[in-house]
């Protein structure tokens, strides 16, 4: 079911997203499309301005009509097409229809986001189908494959039908959600991103929204300069220009000093690095470390059993993560 958004300026009809769109007039203020008529009705003396949507069509039962109006303003009005008798039209406030491009957001449910949100997940020589959630809640995902579905993915061969399932994501302790369906697969080509909450301001949540999108783009640009599986680098003072132009801070202020490799109380693979905060965490333990001097973590690289791996950081999930030879030495959230 095809909609026509048409945009308002002005007290003016301006433009449209074409969908089924037959044209404006020269003044502005009558437009038709997708089975509409829509008349701007200006503002006259005490009477406010009026944006009208009429929809007419004759049935065999008899005509039927769709008719609504809203309060003339700059927006975007949106005409649903299909059997007259399920159509419904819509206004949203340009400053509201900012916040929704900004964010990407095709659709707002004022709904509990607090529930399982359930949908198809495929991917085959037909195209693909995915579901993904953020939110401020806690987020479990799982998945359920449709019968038979695994074994054609997993079998060589020339089945186009490689893998089909189901996609859940359950949310809890949220305020907000936003699930993001795409699905080009066989015929169906369709894109949702939906806001779920019972916030009554939905545009309040932009500053939180607006900080979730710069973390994303700064994991992205760090994906992109470090590589999937991270970089090498010859020594700590080269790792730490490259995560300070990425992420501008660096955890550590002395890993190219000189210290001691201390074990941490309690627990078997973590380090002290000297008198410092710096610390570090072996990915699996290593004999003799413990206790040792050295002039700086370049020599912990440089151990016989360390040697060409160097200093190496990559992205895990939000953050950068630091090695120095098999040590995990730091974190830097992006």
């Amino acid at each position: 079911m095809a909609t026509l958004k048409i945009k308002i300026e002005g007290n003016r009809i301006v433009s449209s997203n074409g969908v089924y769109f037959k044209g404006i007039s020269e003044d502005g203020l009558h437009a038709a499309g997708n089975g509409w008529e829509v008349t701007i009705r200006p503002t006259s003396g005490k009477r406010p301005g009026r944006i009208i949507a009429h929809c007419e069509r004759q049935y065999s039962d008899g005509p039927a009509v769709c008719h609504r109006e809203f309060r003339l303003e700059d927006g975007l009005l949106g005409l649903a097409g299909g059997n007259v008798y399920s159509r419904y039209a819509y206004f949203r406030k340009a400053s509201f229809q900012k916040f929704l491009d900004e964010f990407g957001i095709t659709a707002v449910k004022r709904e509990d986001p607090n529930q399982t949100f359930t949908g198809f997940s495929a991917y085959s020589g037909w195209g693909t189908a995915t579901q993904d959630v953020e939110t401020d809640g806690e987020l479990v995902q799982s998945y359920e494959d449709a019968p038979g579905s695994r074994e054609r993915f997993e079998s060589p061969g020339g089945n186009p039908n490689l893998y089909e399932g189901r996609e859940t994501h359950t949310v809890t302790g949220a305020t907000w959600a936003i699930v993001e369906r795409k699905e080009d697969y066989r015929d169906n080509h369709n894109h949702s991103r939906i806001l779920y909450t019972t916030v009554k301001d939905v545009t309040s949540l932009g500053p939180e929204l607006r900080e979730r999108k710069a973390r994303e783009q700064r994991i992205e640009r760090a994906r992109e300069a470090l590589g999937w599986s991270g970089k090498h680098f010859k020594t700590a003072s080269e790792m730490r220009a490259a995560v300070e132009a990425l992420a501008g801070k660096f955890p550590l202020t002395s890993v190219e000093k000189p210290g001691r490799a201390i074990r941490h109380a309690g627990v078997w693979n973590r380090y002290h690095y000297g008198d410092s905060d710096a610390e570090f965490t072996l990915t699996y333990p290593v004999e003799g470390i413990e206790g040792q001097e050295f002039d700086s973590l370049d020599q912990i690289v440089k151990k016989s059993d360390w040697v060409n791996v160097g200093y190496h950081a990559c992205v895990v999930s939000g953050a950068i993560h630091l090695y120095a030879g098999h040590c995990l030495i730091g974190e830097v959230q992006l």
